[in-house]
């Protein structure tokens, strides 16, 4: 009797039993599939989007505003020790130097499209200016600077040291250190950059000073 009673019910238990174990057979399957996608053809999609995809204006704008950036002026002022205060005019230009810095990426839609943006925190910069008044004086300042600006700041932060030739009345050959606040997201430019430094000359201690800066820069 329990044979034949055994019968019917191994029959639905081998009919459940398949059902029961499909949805996790699918699962596997679409785990395994899941698992083992092909690599986008980037070389196939890249050529796609450069056929299709119209001008770039947020490049095109980006471009424009380093240009300009790199072409503006920085206003400032001098602070003398003699009490002479005296409006700044100065064309600085830098160039970054030595190992890369933080480092920008950016994800696109797949693996295809990457952008990197790398922040050199060391630079030379070399900056040519004059002093506003009746017969505007020049001088000329080369500098070490670095600056530390994180990935995820708008702010930087940095120093610098160099030595200054200046004009006014007569020439003097001096040294300056200064201290940077750089604003602007990491890690593309153009940024902001204010400068505060105190230029001194051992030859003429009257002629020292504080001197402030701000202005567009790109580096």
């Amino acid at each position: 009797m329990n044979r034949r009673g055994s019968g019917p019910l191994c029959g639905a238990l081998s009919c459940l039993l398949p059902a029961c174990l499909l949805p996790a057979a699918a699962h596997a399957q679409d785990g395994l599939r899941i698992g083992f996608l092909p690599k986008p053809d980037c070389a196939a999609e890249m050529m796609m989007r450069a056929e299709t995809a119209g001008p770039n204006f947020d490049r095109h704008l980006r471009l424009i505003q380093t240009f300009f950036a790199a072409l503006s002026p920085h206003a400032g002022f001098m602070a003398r020790v003699d009490g002479t205060v005296r409006p700044l005019l100065l064309m600085p230009m830098s160039v970054p130097i030595g190992p890369a810095g933080p480092t920008l990426t950016r994800g696109g839609p797949n693996e295809c499209i990457r952008e990197s943006e790398i922040f050199r925190p060391f630079r030379l910069s070399l900056e040519p200016g004059l002093v506003l008044q009746k017969y505007p004086p020049g001088f000329v300042r080369l500098s070490f600077r670095s600056i530390w600006h994180p990935v995820d700041s708008f702010f930087g932060l940095g120093a610098g040291f160099g030595a200054i030739v200046d004009w006014q009345s007569d020439r003097a050959t001096g040294f300056s250190s200064e201290l940077l606040l750089q604003i602007g997201a990491c890690c593309e430019p153009p940024f902001w950059q204010l400068s505060v430094r105190r230029d001194q000359y051992p030859s003429d201690r009257d002629r020292e000073a504080f001197v402030f800066v701000f202005g567009p820069t790109v580096w």
